[in-house]
This record gives structure tokens, sequence and C-alpha cells, in this order.
């Protein structure tokens, strides 16, 4: 949980509220290591798969149908500066 919280960049009481919420709608599962009583491990259902992919593909429409609402020289900006981005995220 400590990890997830530090990935998502919140505490991690925030990461185990929503873990609990997820797992009451059945979107992951919780289990604990065979080794070390104290790690959690949180992995997704297939109802979870299913909704990130969904919300991934609602998002990526959503992007496409903003960016052909821009105009060609906007776009042209945009495409000139994504290698400055990428190497910012990279970081």
């Amino acid at each position: 949980m400590q990890e997830l919280a530090e990935h998502l960049a919140v505490a991690p009481s925030t990461v185990t509220a929503m873990v609990k919420r997820l797992l009451a709608q059945g979107y992951v599962e919780r289990s604990h290591d065979d080794v070390n009583w104290r790690t959690v491990w949180v992995k997704p259902t297939e109802p979870g798969r299913l909704a990130v992919h969904v919300f991934h593909q609602a998002r990526l429409n959503s992007l496409r149908c903003r960016l052909n609402s821009l105009s060609e020289a906007e776009r042209t900006s945009i495409l000139a500066a994504l290698p400055a981005l990428w190497h910012l995220v990279e970081e």
C-alpha cells in the first residue's frame, strides 16, 4: 500500500480508502504475501480491467475530438512540442 501511495503521490490512508471502495465494487482483489504478511498485493479483477479499458478508450476519443477541433497550425505546434514534453515525462 505504501508503494502504491508513493506512485499515486497520495497519503497511505487515501490509498487504503480507495482500495476499500474498489474492493466493494469488485474492481480489485487484495491478498497478503505468503512470505511477509505485512505486504499486501492489490490486483485488478476482470471487471476492473474492463473498466480501465473503457475509461481509457473514452479519454482517447475525447482527446481525438478536441484535437480535430484545432487548426492545422495549432496541431503542428503541438507536434513540434512533443519531443520536449516527452523529455519532461521521462525525467
